[in-house]
């Protein structure tokens, strides 16, 4: 289980990067009047320079990735029930998301806290319900396969 759980974070951390590098470019598209935006301006000023801001910025994005993709193995726990592999998982991936999203993306008062908290929710709650809807789909077709082979388990 940890061989799988790092080798989905190693995997994850560069694909985050990556869609991090991504939606700065579709950002500055959409308002950097021809400039190309790398962090925004309130991140910016915590460090020495641009470049040290951007490092950051890619490297908790990529922590970011990382979490969620190893988090992803509690839901492998076969003796875990759906309730406890969720519930595990959000702990988990609340306890990262919710201060590298404040630290980098958010004004760091309470109400970007709030924000924060918010942004999680709504994400995890629609990551959730597809996760469900899949599930049960898969659920579906496997009851199909074992009704269909029923009647002729039965003549043998």
């Amino acid at each position: 289980m940890l061989k799988i759980a790092l080798r989905r974070g190693a995997v994850s951390f560069f694909i985050g990067i990556g869609l991090s590098q991504i939606v700065n470019i579709i950002i500055s598209l959409a308002v950097g009047k021809g400039g190309y935006i790398s962090v925004l301006p309130d991140f910016a000023a915590r460090f020495p320079n641009e470049l040290s801001a951007v490092i950051a910025q890619a490297l908790l994005t990529g922590f970011l990735s990382l979490a969620f993709a190893m988090a992803s193995v509690f839901f492998l726990i076969e003796r875990w029930s759906f309730l406890r592999q969720c519930v595990m998982h959000c702990l988990v991936t609340a306890a990262v998301w919710i201060p590298v999203v404040w630290f980098v993306w958010i004004p760091r008062e309470l109400p970007g806290l709030l924000i924060a908290f918010l942004n999680f929710a709504a994400a995890y709650a629609v990551t959730w319900g597809a996760q469900v809807a899949v599930n049960r789909r898969v659920v579906r077709r496997i009851n199909e396969k074992i009704q269909s082979k029923e009647p002729e388990n039965e003549r043998h």
